[in-house]
């Protein structure tokens, strides 16, 4: 069964190399599906469009932050959307440090945790599962003129 959620499917529509632009800040969106194989006993990847997806394929979201502009930018903030149906792959976050967020609003460090009540009435902390995780975000601070930084995070496509 293909799983297509509707942010995802907006992200494919626009993401082979999207452009977005917020005054001097533009910022160029890309996804890949991508292929693990063993090749002569070694393990390479393989990138391809991602026109559709199926259960436990990864996808890689990587977005440009480019200043366009002759003056520095600064306080720069990069936020990626994770789409429903996704669950990160912290190990795969460039760079690093970065903060995630389960409703797109409010972030914090990773792993993001929350308090459970446990059998015996005790409050237990314990970390949010990465399918809960909605976006993630940067602080990418001084982007100075005419640089770009990129943010990179992979996901598996959960099977239901």
């Amino acid at each position: 069964m293909m799983l297509l959620t509707r942010f995802t499917a907006f992200l494919f529509l626009l993401v082979s190399a999207s452009l977005w632009a917020a005054g001097p800040l533009v910022i160029e969106l890309k996804s890949e599906k991508i292929i693990s194989l063993q090749l002569a006993g070694k393990a390479v990847e393989r990138r391809e469009v991602a026109k559709a997806v199926k259960p436990s394929e990864i996808i890689e979201y990587r977005a440009i932050y480019k200043n366009t502009s002759a003056k520095d930018l600064r306080g720069v903030q990069a936020v990626l959307p994770v789409p429903k149906g996704m669950t990160v792959d912290l190990s795969s976050v460039q760079p690093v440090p970065v903060q995630a967020s389960t409703d797109g609003r409010q972030f914090y460090p990773v792993p993001l945790t929350r308090q459970v009540r446990a059998a015996d009435g005790q409050l237990k902390t314990v970390n949010v599962p990465l399918s809960e995780y909605r976006a993630l975000r940067w602080s990418l601070g001084v982007l100075a003129a005419g640089a770009s930084r990129d943010v990179v995070l992979r996901a598996r496509v959960n099977a239901n």
